[in-house]
């Protein structure tokens, strides 16, 4: 059974911090890597790592979440650990993520927990709506995943894609948690107690999610500075990100 990591690099200033990042990375473990991007010509940065390969895809940087939505058709391994290309593996023990899993269809970092009565974020209370999802809810980090190749997981990987269309083809994460909670899976789930991956800043964490400061965390691992691109964010839905009764 093969294990690898999978990420989705689209666009010039994406891929050189996925280079870089990578590159620091692969000190830490020699996991095969799989990089799916819309470059033909890319970083130079990328000619030093080892057992790597890429798959081209003919499409816009804008198509980037259609093809996040849809990875378990494009990655080459049984079991797959998806991650962010704003993700850094800063130590050892990153294989032991496969493990983690047992057997298990697949395994998610929680980011949040809302129970019955807990106020939501307006962007997840419309995808709720939409998909007849009802609290409680667990959100889950879409940067930092484990899942196998079965029927479960490719339905959840249909509906995830499903919902992230309904939506709007904006933000992942809440077609994601709407998804999973409307799927029939065995899950893992692990927390930061675990020190597998950490979105705070966390150095004794086995992948370290860029944090708030963004700056400090390139100028940490030698990235070049780069701007978040989310071109459906903006004044038009800056409500999305308010607190609501669900």
């Amino acid at each position: 059974m093969s294990n690898g990591l999978l990420y989705v690099v689209f666009g010039k200033e994406y891929d050189a911090l996925a280079a870089h990042a990578i590159s620091y990375s692969r000190q830490f473990t020699n996991l095969p890597i799989c990089v799916l991007t819309n470059l033909k010509e890319r970083n130079k940065k990328w000619k030093g790592i080892k057992n790597i390969r890429f798959r081209y895809f003919p499409l816009r940087r804008e198509d980037n979440r259609n093809v996040k939505t849809k990875v378990i058709q494009f990655s080459p391994f049984d079991l797959t650990l998806f991650l962010d290309c704003d993700n850094v593996i800063q130590r050892k023990g990153i294989e032991s993520v496969f493990n983690r899993m047992g057997d298990n269809d697949m395994l998610f970092s929680v980011q949040c927990s809302w129970k019955i009565g807990d106020k939501v974020l307006v962007i997840y209370k419309r995808m709720m709506k939409q998909t007849g999802v009802v609290l409680p809810l667990r959100v889950y980090h879409t940067g930092f995943y484990l899942f196998r190749k079965n029927e479960r997981v490719y339905s959840l990987f249909n509906l995830w894609h499903k919902y992230w269309r309904l939506s709007g083809m904006g933000r992942d994460m809440p077609a994601f948690a709407c998804a999973v909670s409307n799927s029939k899976l065995s899950i893992k789930v692990i927390s930061a107690k675990d020190m597998l991956f950490s979105a705070e800043c966390k150095r004794d964490a086995v992948v370290q999610h860029r944090y708030a400061k963004r700056n400090e965390f390139a100028e940490r691992f030698g990235l070049p500075k780069w701007r978040s691109w989310k071109p459906f964010d903006g004044l038009k839905n800056r409500k999305d990100f308010t607190w609501t009764h669900f």
